[in-house]
């Protein structure tokens, strides 16, 4: 009897539970990073809570608040939150900033260029407060000591050395005085990794006597040796034109630039008859000594018979080859000394 009635109790006592609790509210089950600050399990009908946002992230629009209702649940809102935002970072000068987001925890890492070092952080990180970690590290360029100077070389440079090393990319170049010569690179860099490049070396550089050459003479008497940037000058004979620079100089490859040539004047190979020379017409027997010098351009008179007059063809004498024109009939001495005037330089011209 007395088990039977403590069933008939403990139903009762479930039942009556049940009917208190049936329409309260649990714990509110909220979207991400949206807290309460109520620590309550249970709570009545009628109870407000408030919404907020974690630390980083800010709300969007939607009620702030949610009530339990009397049917035991929870009433709804858009409330949301989003994370908070770090401004885009400033470039880097000589360098880059890495990053794939700038909302809230997202990193950034900083990195400098081939021949810069970083002074300051590595990375950093977007705070809840939408500012990034500390402040922005600066890319230093890497410093190089004094550049080497070979022996017999001196340095032309335009920047002026002073108590402050030279820095990645400086250019320094380097000159070696006669009668050495500069071999290897004509200038150094200061490097990435801190150190000069190869400076370049001073040699002694010797040449051969110069060459002689046919119908002219040189100005320097014969040595057995010359150096490098001697000069030797070449003329020509009487009557001969260079072809060429007049001078020639010991180049650093131990060997002489390229000599000139003198070349022959031609001899016109006609006695009568008129030309059109360096822009005069001339009788041939008034032109010294019957020749042209070369690279002169000369005119013969040639006959167009069928319209009865006259037309000059131009030639160039070429190191003493002079070809005639072959409509050029050079004339009879009678018709040259009687009646030069039918020749075709006097006649009508075409």
């Amino acid at each position: 009897m007395a088990q039977a009635l403590r069933l008939v109790l403990l139903l009762l006592f479930q039942f009556a539970f049940q009917s208190a609790t049936s329409n309260v509210c649990g714990r509110p089950v909220l979207d991400e990073h949206i807290q309460i600050k109520d620590l309550q399990r249970i709570f009545n009908p009628g109870k407000q809570l408030a919404l907020m946002c974690e630390r980083g992230y800010s709300p969007t629009d939607g009620a702030r608040t949610i009530i339990c209702r009397d049917s035991g649940s929870w009433s709804k809102t858009m409330f949301s939150c989003k994370p908070n935002y770090c401004p885009i970072p400033s470039p880097l000068l000589h360098g880059e900033t890495i990053f794939t987001d700038r909302k809230y925890m997202s990193k950034l890492e900083y990195v400098c260029n081939e021949g810069y070092t970083l002074e300051g952080t590595d990375s950093t990180e977007c705070l809840h407060n939408g500012r990034w970690n500390g402040s922005a590290p600066k890319c230093k360029p890497v410093t190089c000591g004094l550049p080497p100077i070979p022996k017999y070389a001196q340095l032309t440079y335009e920047m002026i050395f002073t108590d402050n090393p030279s820095v990645y990319g400086d250019v320094v170049s380097y000159q070696c005085l006669p009668p050495l010569a500069l071999f290897g690179s004509k200038t150094a860099t200061c490097t990435h990794q801190g150190v000069w490049s190869e400076p370049p070396v001073c040699r002694l550089v010797s040449c051969p006597p110069p060459p002689s050459i046919s119908n002219g003479y040189m100005s320097a008497s014969i040595l057995t040796k010359h150096y490098f940037k001697e000069t030797v000058r070449y003329d020509c004979d009487p009557d001969y034109t260079l072809e060429g620079v007049f001078e020639i100089e010991c180049a650093q490859s131990g060997q002489w630039t390229s000599e000139p040539t003198c070349k022959a004047p031609c001899n016109v190979g006609v006695d009568r008859g008129r030309i059109l020379y360096q822009g005069e017409k001339l009788w041939l027997q008034n032109l010294k000594d019957n020749r042209v010098f070369h690279k002169d351009m000369v005119s013969f008179y040639c006959m167009n018979k069928k319209d009865e007059c006259g037309y000059a063809v131009p030639i160039q004498c070429i190191d003493g080859k002079l070809n005639i024109p072959e409509c050029f009939e050079e004339p009879s001495v009678e018709v040259y000394k009687e009646n030069s005037s039918s020749l075709p330089s006097e006649i009508k011209q075409c």
